[in-house]
């Protein structure tokens, strides 16, 4: 729990995001407690935290075996309908449902809380139709400047309710769906004025080229991702990925974007060097970056360049999230990062042989950025003996900082298998292992 105070010790902000024991009643009783409530999340998942195996950013994947189609998934912490209308009385700004199983009532209590400036609702699809979607939008209408409603596929109805009521948002983040859907969202885009942070998840097909072209140039956050699907299976689950397509004029248009601080493509369908490059020097302001390359099998030689070669502190000074998966990488370029000064987040996966070979770039991350925080590797083939007297075994069961055993590294390297994920994490004494 997260919570923020005013002068007079009145709470104005609270986070209870993960906090499945709070019930309705519970809800209620706040509500009636701090009326002059201005923020509140209670997302079925934990807003913040570290680092964990296992648990990656929410809507790169669609995760099938938590989806409303299996009846015994559907969430086990449910707000009735009763607590989100009395929070109607709170003069709250931005309230984050996202996860709960909300429904057609519990709709038009929200459409009714007319200072909400921000809402979150992604994950919200087990009983919410588009017409409870539209009903929000059209209730609060010219207030709302941030929406994020991930997993609702919007029809062309809910995309014009969003161009006619919703011109002052400034961040939206949506799914994609079809690609006449995403064409039409696209035309759309010129109407919202004010927007600047766009996220699109689970984009079936076509090319995004015209999405990116009527963004406005001042758009500071992009997010696209492809169409990711993991399905139950035996072991880790069943992963079905389609590819991202960007054309050079799409990415001609990308790099007229020059005040992104956050830029993620998920399953990109190609980039060459140039292009990267190209792209990168035109991105200055740049913070976080995440490229993820779609795997094509058939184009073994598109993963024997060092494709973001100038991913380096000279050309984006300010980034402090990396996250590269089947992007090859040599050791010069992750060699170079130990220069960036704000760096807190490394996540690499399947960057090529070369990397992890020779004397490594892992021990020089750990002991030369003084400012990272965490490192998430996979498919690396990384020599963890090199880094043994500097990280510690941590149970991983256990959320003590100080709960630490001994591990031999011979262990440790016994019991690992090349895809096994490692994450590492700053603790108050020290680096710390995690796996999965």
């Amino acid at each position: 729990m997260r919570c923020h105070s005013n002068t007079q010790g009145y709470i104005e902000e609270l986070d209870l995001s993960g906090c499945h024991q709070l019930s309705s009643d519970s809800i209620i009783h706040l509500a009636k407690r701090y009326p002059g409530l201005t923020s509140l999340d209670v997302s079925v998942l934990p807003r913040h935290g570290r680092m964990i195996p296992g648990k990656h950013r929410d809507g790169v994947y669609k995760d099938w075996r938590k989806s409303s189609a299996f009846s015994q998934n559907r969430p086990p912490w449910r707000l009735s309908n009763n607590a989100i209308q009395a929070l109607t009385q709170c003069s709250l700004r931005n309230l984050c449902l996202a996860g709960h199983d909300l429904n057609a009532l519990t709709a038009i209590a929200i459409s009714e809380m007319k200072s909400l400036t921000s809402l979150d609702i992604s994950g919200c699809t087990w009983q919410l139709s588009q017409a409870d979607l539209q009903n929000i939008v059209r209730g609060l209408g010219d207030n709302l400047t941030e929406l994020r409603i991930l997993g609702f596929e919007p029809t062309e109805l809910t995309l014009l309710c969003l161009r006619q009521h919703c011109k002052n948002l400034n961040l939206l983040h949506l799914t994609g769906g079809k690609p006449a859907i995403l064409s039409k969202f696209a035309l759309n885009l010129p109407a919202m004025k004010s927007l600047r942070n766009l996220r699109v998840n689970q984009i079936q097909g076509g090319n995004v080229d015209t999405l990116i072209q009527q963004l406005h140039p001042d758009t500071t956050s992009l997010d696209l991702s492809a169409k990711m699907d993991v399905y139950a299976s035996r072991g880790r689950g069943l992963r079905v990925e389609s590819p991202l397509n960007m054309t050079p004029d799409g990415l001609s248009a990308l790099q007229n974007l020059s005040s992104l601080s956050v830029l993620r493509l998920s399953n990109l369908m190609s980039m060459s060097k140039e292009t990267a490059s190209s792209l990168l020097k035109n991105l200055p302001q740049l913070q976080a970056f995440e490229l993820r390359m779609w795997p094509d099998l058939d184009a073994s030689d598109g993963r024997c360049a060092d494709v973001v070669s100038s991913l380096v502190p000279s050309v984006v000074p300010n980034l402090m999230e990396i996250t590269l998966v089947g992007v090859t990488l040599s050791q010069n370029t992750l060699l170079a990062w130990t220069e960036f000064k704000n760096l807190r987040q490394i996540e690499i996966s399947d960057i090529g042989s070369e990397a992890g070979s020779g004397d490594g770039f892992l021990r020089p991350w750990l002991l030369s950025i003084g400012s990272l925080e965490a490192i998430r590797i996979t498919k690396c083939g990384i020599q963890w003996e090199q880094v043994a007297d500097v990280v510690r075994m941590k149970d991983a069961e256990s959320d003590d900082a100080d709960d630490r055993t001994d591990c031999s590294i011979d262990e440790l390297v016994g019991s690992m298998c090349y895809e096994d994920e490692v994450v590492i994490i700053k603790g108050r004494k020290g680096w710390e292992w995690r796996w999965s």
